[in-house]
């Protein structure tokens, strides 16, 4: 694998930015995002659609734009459906400029996004990504009560570099497809993306987080659509009892043992060393899920194993701390997942 730190850099003014936008049937909100990509004070210099063979009017959609902004849109449109990872791989891929953007069909960027986060990579002397706030709204883009970091209990004032960084990133990410950028240097360590479904925000998170190449840009640049009414507070709990049981029933410990496998052997074939504390905690992680995974659905039988799992600190360390202990206790009696996991 190439080296991604030798090429040379370029001043932010001649960055060009690409961003790769995954769609499957967006007619919905998809006019009113790229009408937010359009208004930008910097505009994209190309914007690369993957459309996961849609049915509906996404494609006319996008060409009005295509007539509009000539030879700024680049349109694929896939034979077979794809899975949202693999659609944004391949929109990655496709893409030419020296930052990369991930962008979703529904939300809306506010109009400095596309400069703060491309000063904020130009400002930084080796490859970097980077990642804003965004407010959550509901269906018609009236603000909830929080922003994403809220939701994810992340607070910039703390320090986030080093290992910090990297453990966080591998429990709870403050960042997400919505609200990042990355120097497109990283495109040779982050593809192909793991063939697991919508891994794609987790994956460039741990990689990225493996070389410390993550900074803040402390201010909301989205507006995050939810498409359910349960973000206020009084749904707070409510919200993270149904994450939960989601969780068990789509099998999440299975896909982050295979995340975290595919990411160690990843690095293995990358020319540069992330350091071998971030390599320990990555093994921690993967036997925490495989540890976790293999839990058997009678009460009795996974005493122990949860046991084990809470003297040696595997649940606050690589989890969620009593959250994960009460799921493995309770809900797994209850909730059986499914097997697959393939994107």
């Amino acid at each position: 694998m190439a080296d991604f730190l030798q090429t040379a850099e370029t001043p932010a003014a001649r960055k060009r930015c690409s961003i790769a936008l995954a769609v499957y049937n967006g007619e919905r909100f998809l006019g009113e995002m790229l009408e937010s990509l359009f208004r930008q004070t910097v505009l994209p210099d190309e914007i690369v659609v993957c459309d996961d063979d849609s049915s509906d009017r996404t494609f006319e959609i996008v060409s009005r734009f295509m007539a509009t902004y000539r030879g700024c849109i680049r349109y694929e449109k896939n034979p077979a459906r794809l899975g949202v990872a693999k659609n944004f791989e391949k929109a990655v891929r496709l893409t030419t400029g020296d930052v990369i953007f991930l962008a979703d069909q529904d939300d809306l960027w506010l109009p400095d996004k596309i400069e703060k986060l491309r000063d904020a990579i130009a400002a930084q002397p080796e490859p970097t990504g980077v990642f804003c706030n965004s407010l959550l709204t509901n269906e018609k883009l009236q603000p909830l009560n929080y922003t994403h970091w809220q939701l994810r209990n992340f607070n910039p004032e703390r320090p986030f570099t080093g290992m910090e960084q990297f453990r966080r990133c591998c429990t709870v990410a403050p960042m997400a497809g919505h609200n990042i950028a990355f120097d497109a240097r990283f495109k040779d360590v982050l593809l192909p993306f793991p063939n697991l479904v919508a891994c794609h925000d987790n994956w460039i998170g741990i990689i990225l987080a493996a070389f410390d190449a993550w900074r803040i840009v402390p201010e909301v640049l989205t507006l995050y659509r939810q498409h359910e009414s349960n973000y206020t507070g009084m749904f707070k709990w409510r919200n993270q009892y149904r994450t939960a049981v989601r969780s068990l029933a789509s099998n999440n410990d299975e896909w982050n043992y295979r995340l975290y496998q595919a990411f160690l052997d990843r690095i293995k074939e990358c020319s540069r060393s992330c350091g071998n504390d971030k390599i320990d905690f990555a093994v921690g992680r993967r036997n925490y899920s495989l540890s976790r995974k293999n839990l058997s659905r009678y009460f009795l039988k996974r005493l122990m194993p949860i046991g084990r799992l809470y003297l040696n600190g595997s649940y606050r360390r690589y989890g969620r701390g009593w959250k994960n202990m009460a799921q493995d206790l309770i809900l797994r009696s209850f909730v059986f997942p499914r097997e697959t996991h393939n994107g």
